[in-house]
């Protein structure tokens, strides 16, 4: 496995099944999963995984040594791993209550014509509930250019799976190009709006450096920030930012019945319209939760039609507008106050 006699880019698809713990080297032999893979290529496994480093007597004597192996990674270890060497997971499960039933029916199974097996096994099931040793299942895609990946989506399902992915690695593979967005939107509320106290609400938190928008706000002296976004685990980045009030997963294209209407001072959306993400109905979702008089602060590409379209018809006067850009691309601060 830690040299494979296949071209890089070869297959399509690459499956194990409880093997990856059995290879000394682990990091190596899944980096020639990655080499042989194409872009776009699909890694499905399981493995045994080991949630805790200390491990005790029994758990050495029942599992690792009788089934030699020694502690690999654990269930969030490995997703880290993956995703560093360019394989971003997008489903991943914890099986240990299936790994424990297993050794439990074959422990019953050994006892009566082999009692040491049995005891064997019903030793990997105590280490199991000490949580000395676990199962999980991983599906992971070959990802080289993660910020084209993340605007090539068919629906809000995908979008979110691959924020989830994406989660631990978006702030350092864009963090240093896009922070410039939400220190100047935060920036431009502080001079329309400097009341620190004001509500406000960070729609696609996720989408705006995982919590960056609520930072750059928060170094302003703002500290009733609301949170929303699509991605779960973009949320939990962003709540390990401590600058938010409240944080609450939501869909933009669906209304936001969990909010209340005119509830907020102003509304920064940073990083969310744009291709394949939040589309103008997002806006519409959004702008009842505004109060008559607030501040609306977003970033779109202006060679977005409907975008454009959807602008003209809301009840909103611009106020103003300021290019930049990203990527190679231009990008608007746009700031509109409501009718």
């Amino acid at each position: 496995m830690t040299d494979l006699p296949f071209a890089s880019g070869e297959f399509t698809h690459a499956w194990s099944q409880a093997t990856i713990c059995k290879v000394p080297d682990r990091h190596q032999g899944l980096q020639e999963i990655h080499r042989v893979l194409k872009e776009g290529g699909i890694l499905i496994f399981d493995d045994l995984v080991t949630p805790v480093k200390e491990m005790g007597e029994q758990a050495r004597k029942y599992v690792y040594d009788r089934l030699l192996f020694e502690p690999t990674y654990s269930h969030s270890e490995y997703i880290d791993e993956l995703s560093q060497l360019g394989l971003m997971v997008l489903e991943s499960k914890d099986l240990r209550e299936h790994l424990h039933k297993s050794y439990e029916l074959l422990s019953g199974l050994a006892k009566s014509q082999y009692p040491s097996l049995s005891a064997a096994y019903d030793g990997i099931c105590e280490a199991i509930s000490a949580k000395e040793l676990s199962w999980s299942f991983f599906l992971a895609e070959k990802v080289s250019d993660r910020l084209t990946w993340i605007h090539e989506n068919q629906n809000t399902e995908e979008i979110e799976s691959k924020y989830d992915a994406w989660a631990r690695l978006y702030e350092s593979d864009i963090g240093k190009s896009w922070q410039i967005m939400p220190r100047n939107a935060a920036s431009l509320l502080k001079q329309l709006s400097p009341d620190e106290e004001i509500a406000i609400l960070d729609a696609g938190a996720g989408s705006g450096m995982a919590g960056m928008v609520g930072e750059a706000l928060a170094k302003l002296g703002y500290n009733n920030i609301t949170a929303i976004d699509l991605s779960q685990e973009m949320l939990e980045i962003a709540r390990n930012k401590q600058v938010y009030k409240a944080l609450q997963q939501a869909n933009l294209e669906e209304p936001l019945t969990f909010l209340e209407e005119e509830s907020f001072d102003a509304i920064l959306a940073i990083g969310v319209f744009t291709y394949g993400h939040a589309s103008p109905a997002g806006l519409h979702h959004l702008l009842p939760l505004l109060k008559p008089g607030g501040i609306f602060i977003l970033t779109v590409r202006l060679s977005n039609k409907p975008m454009q379209e959807a602008f003209t018809q809301l009840p909103w006067t611009l106020i103003s507008q300021q290019e930049y850009m990203f990527e190679g691309a231009p990008f608007h601060i746009i700031v509109y106050r409501k009718k």
